[in-house]
């Protein structure tokens, strides 16, 4: 009851997926891989239904989350669902996630108090006005933000068979703590930034994924690793009762 989820991130080498930026400082986007890997992530969106993102990333890349494959994979479409997690809906209506675009973006958000209602209801009207799709879901338990498994299972009801997430640092240790990855892409570039925004944040060892099938490949100067996450908490096959030689 839930769509296939692939994490896809470009880092350097060591680890780092964008700037740290200062508060209140302007957007700034830095291209991490080469124009090879760029050209594939769209054949890769191509072959998902909907693509997965958070608001810090609509806020500091203004994204449009479109394909622009030259030539479409088999089997590939152009009409790709846009997904904001948006816990209390802060994305302008100018953003370009929301221009003439079809299906319309869906935003995930979470009802909020009484006294946050009206301004929240506002710009969920703006939104909408925008012609965005706005769905409420409860918050994560103990803590803030959306539930991803209510995320999912409401995306696999409106037919949504497979998800590409792109999002943001917070957004990828979201799903990794969440154990809702089932398999990974991911570019690594032939740099060392030193510091920055880490691949996922919020998750740790005692939420690591083991991963399994790995498979790696050049694309000019970088380097693309997919792998399958390995099934977890199963128990041990049982071994065949071993059969004693007669003396």
């Amino acid at each position: 009851q839930r769509p296939l989820v692939t994490l896809k991130f470009a880092a350097t080498l060591d680890g780092i997926i964008g700037l740290q930026r200062a508060p209140n400082a302007p957007p700034h986007v830095h291209l991490i891989t080469g124009e090879e890997s760029r050209a594939y992530v769209h054949e890769l969106r191509a072959l998902h239904h909907a693509i997965l993102v958070g608001r810090g990333t609509v806020a500091d890349d203004n994204p449009q989350l479109t394909v622009r494959a030259r030539k479409l994979p088999q089997g590939g479409s152009r009409n790709l669902l846009a997904v904001v997690l948006d816990t209390h809906l802060r994305t302008p209506p100018t953003a370009h996630i929301l221009t003439k675009r079809q299906p319309p973006a869906l935003f995930f958000a979470v009802a909020p108090d009484a006294q946050a209602k009206r301004g929240f209801m506002r710009r969920k009207q703006q939104l909408e006005s925008a012609g965005a799709h706005v769905v409420l879901v409860p918050p994560l338990a103990g803590g803030q933000g959306v539930d991803l498994a209510a995320a999912c299972k409401e995306l696999a009801a409106r037919g949504v068979q497979s998800l590409l997430v792109e999002g943001g640092s917070r957004v990828h240790g979201a799903f990794i703590q969440a154990g809702l990855v089932d398999q990974v892409v991911a570019f690594f570039a032939p740099q060392l930034a030193g510091g920055g925004v880490p691949i996922a944040r919020g998750a740790g060892l005692l939420s690591a994924l083991p991963l399994e099938h790995m498979t790696t490949r050049a694309l000019g100067r970088d380097i693309v690793i997919t792998a399958t996450v390995a099934p977890r908490n199963l128990a041990p096959a049982k071994r065949p009762p071993r059969s004693r030689a007669r003396e």
